[in-house]
């Protein structure tokens, strides 16, 4: 083989690899700015949690009682705005040993649909109860001066919108919002009468988007 055709070969390999290079470079570039661009999930975290009213009847197993949540919502994005809508905050008891009963449905209730600008914190009161035509057993189980677990959940709708109002991002269906709220440990105590057991979260925790 000659100079001018191993000068030729050695250029042409050259010039592959920089094409090669300059295209893997083109494609993370591309893959960052989707990135930077792309949507980011809200954030939550519970507040508060408080019980009120809680009592227990045998041997009919009804319980009733009120739970009230302060959840603060921030939308972390520098460019897009957030719509809630068609939200479902469901509310459920984790009992102590998962062996002789499993985490048990407490309520379920609709949230009001609202929007968030960017950068935004918002903040939602979720009013969950029951009355004596509950029944539960894991519940009657409940000790006074003692410490229980709950989980809330929110389930919904969410679409992003660019600062022009131009939706970005939808998400319905299958690919809703899901948010767990876990280990929200509430501090029960009886009521002044006794007729009742009474309690107040032990500290704020964040949730998980699923």
């Amino acid at each position: 083989m000659s100079n001018g055709t191993s000068n030729r070969v050695f250029y042409s390999y050259i010039a592959l690899l920089l094409l090669n290079t300059i295209a893997l470079t083109g494609y993370l570039i591309l893959d960052i700015v989707l990135v930077i661009n792309s949507p980011i999930f809200p954030e939550f975290r519970v507040d508060s949690l408080s019980v009120s009213n809680l009592s227990y009847t045998y041997p009919n197993f009804t319980v009733s009682g009120n739970w009230n949540a302060r959840l603060s919502v921030r939308n972390p994005n520098k460019k897009f705005s957030i719509s809630y809508n068609l939200v479902q905050s469901t509310l459920v008891y984790e009992p102590k040993s998962s062996q002789v009963y499993e985490p048990e449905f407490i309520s379920e209730i609709g949230i009001p649909d609202f929007n968030q600008s960017m950068r935004n914190e918002t903040f939602i009161d979720a009013a969950f109860a029951v009355s004596d035509a509950y029944r539960s057993m894991s519940l009657g189980y409940i000790n006074v001066d003692s410490r229980v677990s709950f989980v809330v959940k929110f389930l919904g709708r969410i679409k992003f919108k660019d600062g022009r109002g131009r939706l970005v991002k939808d998400y319905w269906g299958r690919d809703a919002l899901k948010v767990h709220c876990e280990g929200l440990v509430v501090s029960l105590a009886s009521s002044h009468s006794g007729a009742s057991i009474s309690g107040k979260l032990v500290e704020p925790r964040d949730c998980n988007i699923l």
